[in-house]
Parts: C-alpha cells; structure tokens; sequence
C-alpha cells in the first residue's frame, strides 16, 4: 500500500460558471489540479513572473484569462501552487500502526490523502521514483526490506527519474544494513537527503525512538528517544548498560502518550507480555544498543536471540553481515537444535533473480556467506545450513517472520501465520537434520 500525503485542490472551490463557459467555449477539459501541477514545475524551473504564467496558458492552449477563469483569482492559483510545496509518500500496509499514522497526519495537517493498492516493484522497481517524479514528493517514507530490494534491482531505475523534489526520507519498522542505508542515501538522496529513521509499534501508539535532525544523522542509528517518553537499555537482571555500547532490552520507564493499556477480553495478556519481564517496566521485545556518543542502534526482536557457543546475539547482527554479501537480497537467521553444540545457525537466503540452478553457484554463493559470517563473528558462528529460497515469510509490513521459518525447519508447528502476506513461502523451507 502507497499512502500519499498531498494538498490537492482539486474540487475544493469547485468550477466557477465562468470557468464552466470557459471550458464549453475553448472545448479545453481543463481541471484545477492539472493547471496547478504544470504551474508548480514552471515557477520552479523559471520563477515567477508574467513569463512564466503566460507560458503557463501557452502550455494548455488556452488563453490567461481562460486559465485563471479556473481560480478566484490569480492569487488563488498560486496559493494553490504553494499548498503543494510538501508532499509525502509512504510505502506502508494501512493495517499497521503507520496506516493511521499518515491519515491522521495528513487530515490534521489539511491535507487530500490520496491511496493506491499495488507492489512498489511493479510494473517495474522504478515505481517509488516514478511517483517521486510524477507528483514532485518531498518525504519519501520507505522500510529498510524495500530499499534492499530496490538497490538489488540496480540504479538505474533511480537514475531515470527526476527526485529533485525530495527533501528527506522517512524509515521505520526494523533495523537498517549499512549497505542498504548508505545506498539510499547516496544513490537515491544523492548524498544530500537525510534518513529520518525512527522506531515504535502498533501497541505503543507512537515512537519510542528518532532521529532528530538538529542532532545529525549518523548511519542506521534511530536517534535517541523520543519526546516524553522514558527509554533505557539493560541487561538481563535490569541493570542499565546506556551507554556502554552494550546491547540489552529496550524498555521503558515511565508511561507515554499513546501507550496500549490493555488488550481487549484478556487482561492478563497484557500483563504477560510487556510487564512481566522486568518489574515496573515496560518491555518491548527489541535488542538495543547506545554507544559512547548516546546514539541509538536496533538490533532486531530479543525473542528471537541466538544462542550460541554461550553467546547471545541477535539475528539481525548476523543477517547484517550476511547482507553485505554481493548477490544475496534478504537473509533470515535462526538457531537450529544441534545434539553435540546445543544451537548452532541457520540461515535462509533469497538470491538476487533467485535461487539458481547451477549447484556449484549456489555452493559459491553459499560458502561466502558463510565467510561473511565467520569473518564478523568468529569461527563458533559459522552457519551450518544454508539455503536459498526465492521469497522469505514476511508480514504485511515486509517483517519477516523468524519463527515460521525456524518452525519449518525443526519441524514444529508454526502456529499463526494470519500475519503472512503469503504463508505458501513457507512450503520451500525443508526440515533440517543436523548430525
């Protein structure tokens, strides 16, 4: 779902009985949103002046008179024009919290929100830039899994339109690699557009973290905290490690706006499953991380930590590394049962154009990644499975779903998988057997 933020005039005033003789006599369908679009690219590129609205006229073959016979008054058009100077775009499923979030942003802000139903990548992956181009976006809102698989694609579906409009983008939902980070900013934003990358969740109704741009931005961090709301990071027996480049449990202090204070017909659940953890405190469930400079790191869900060799870590720090690998598009990691080492890694992969047919590439491709692996971990972390797979099972908000596909491969049941975009994925995940 592409969620559009735009201060459209179209219909607002409506037609004028002069612009309805107008349009008989010229036989020139023109509407106000068309005339405002070409008049917001020509002020831009000439600047305003009689030039340029005559032009203006010239471009629909119409006269002046006719054209402004569609506004009050000349004035009235380029209000018009500067109402559309911000507009935004978000790649988000409308069920997730970022749904409300850009309704409610955009008709508190006295904004036209304006939908589509389709896949960013189709017709081509050129289609969040198309659009960037087409209605002259200033803040495009992406998800880390998007501009990995939109870099995979290439730049030059970047490098074919116009994004000079852009001012910034916008990011949220899990934790950045610094490949795919740096890529959308340099190529996309050329080196220019700041990320303005933030965390929160469905249940917290709001942010917990984000970046603030007077404070810089600093490559896949979410900033600090965000206004009014208490976060720290500890360890396991809640001590705090802020601070110390250590990574913990994010949780939070004290009660925010927008926090869920119950879950609907079971109370306990509530209770269970954000303040049991740690006492008077509010769990949510994310490995985080802040470094001597105070700047803030996800590190993907603590619920699926690896353990292994005695060490905890998180899958997203390995999926990291294995996404610097040329070739592989997206990565899953999960800890497999292994009846000599107790856990060990196991890591499913999708390929750029998919898995191949020829072994000894999928071999190749399948010892760098283990190599990636040792090479930012150590030698106890070496994967012992890896497989290719053509898609990885994702929720609706493009989170991939660890559990399923650990399920799938311990052969335990995978429990609810209603949040799958397309639960079939999972059929390509075979059990494993390690000896």
């Amino acid at each position: 779902m592409i969620a559009l933020r735009a201060t459209s005039v179209e219909g607002r005033n409506g037609l004028t009985y002069a612009a309805a003789v107008t349009a008989a006599r010229t036989r020139t369908p023109l509407r106000r949103d068309a005339i405002v679009e070409e008049a917001r690219v020509l002020i831009a590129r000439d600047g305003l002046d009689a030039l340029t609205l005559r032009r203006l006229a010239d471009s629909f073959s119409v006269s002046a008179p006719a054209l402004y016979a569609h506004f009050r008054d000349k004035e009235d058009l380029l209000r018009a024009v500067a109402e559309r100077e911000f507009e935004e775009l978000m790649v988000r499923y409308r069920g997730w919290i970022m749904g409300p979030w850009i309704t409610v942003a955009a008709l508190a802000n006295g904004a036209t929100l304006v939908t589509y139903d389709g896949a960013p990548d189709w017709p081509d992956p050129g289609r969040p830039w198309a659009l960037v181009e087409r209605h002259a976006l200033t803040f495009l809102g992406v998800s880390p899994t998007l501009v990995r698989a939109l870099a995979a694609a290439g730049d030059e579906d970047v490098a074919a339109h116009d994004r000079s409009s852009l001012r910034a983008f916008g990011s949220t939902g899990e934790p950045w690699t610094t490949d795919a980070w740096w890529w959308l900013f340099d190529v996309a934003g050329n080196g220019t557009r700041p990320i303005v990358n933030l965390s929160g969740g469905t249940e917290v109704g709001a942010c917990l973290l984000s970046v603030n741009l007077l404070a810089g931005c600093v490559p896949c961090s979410v900033g600090g905290p965000a206004l009014g709301v208490a976060v720290d990071v500890v360890d396991d027996d809640g001590r705090s490690v802020r601070g110390t480049g250590r990574v913990g449990e994010l949780v939070v202090d004290a009660p925010w706006p927008g926090m869920t204070r119950g879950v609907w017909g079971d109370p306990q659940r509530y209770l269970d499953t954000y303040w049991s953890r740690f006492a008077g405190r509010w769990w949510h469930g994310d490995f985080a991380e802040v470094d001597d400079d105070g700047r803030w790191f996800l590190h993907g869900r603590s619920d699926d930590t690896l353990n292994v060799a005695g060490k905890r870590i998180g899958p997203a720090e390995i999926e990291s590394a294995v996404l610097g690998v040329p070739g592989v598009v997206s990565a899953a990691a999960v800890g497999l049962p292994h009846p000599v080492k107790g856990e060990v890694v196991g890591i499913w992969c999708v390929p750029t154009g998919g898995p191949s047919d020829d072994p000894a590439a999928g071999a190749a491709l399948a010892d760098a990644v283990g190599d990636a692996v040792v090479a930012a971990f150590g030698k106890a972390f070496r994967p012992a499975h890896v497989a290719f797979v053509a898609a990885l099972p994702q929720t609706r908000s493009a989170k991939v779903v660890r559990r399923a596909v650990r399920a799938r491969a311990t052969g335990a049941d995978p429990g609810d998988l209603s949040t799958l975009e397309d639960p079939s994925v999972l059929d390509a995940i075979a059990p494993v057997e390690l000896g």
